[in-house]
């Protein structure tokens, strides 16, 4: 995950994986240890402790090529890095 730009509590983001990346909107609590973020197939809920962030993520999406309704679960978990 990489913070591409933060007006106040309102970011955004790429999730960047080993061949794909999605962009995203979020939003921080006012303490900033939460963030809800959502791109156009899911949403999270992330908890942000120190360096660690920790999230729930569930995703939904029509799928092209068979024209399923796809959904899903995911745990993240980030460490910070340079």
């Amino acid at each position: 995950m990489k913070v591409l730009r933060q007006v106040g509590r309102s970011l955004e983001l790429v999730f960047i994986t080993g061949n794909h990346e999605d962009r995203a909107v979020g939003t921080l609590t006012s303490d900033g240890s939460v963030m809800i973020a959502a791109d156009i197939n899911s949403s999270a809920r992330f908890e942000i402790d120190g360096d660690r962030i920790t999230g729930l993520r569930t995703v939904h999406h029509l799928d092209a090529g068979s024209g399923d309704i796809r959904f899903g679960a995911t745990v993240l978990e980030f460490k910070a890095g340079a």
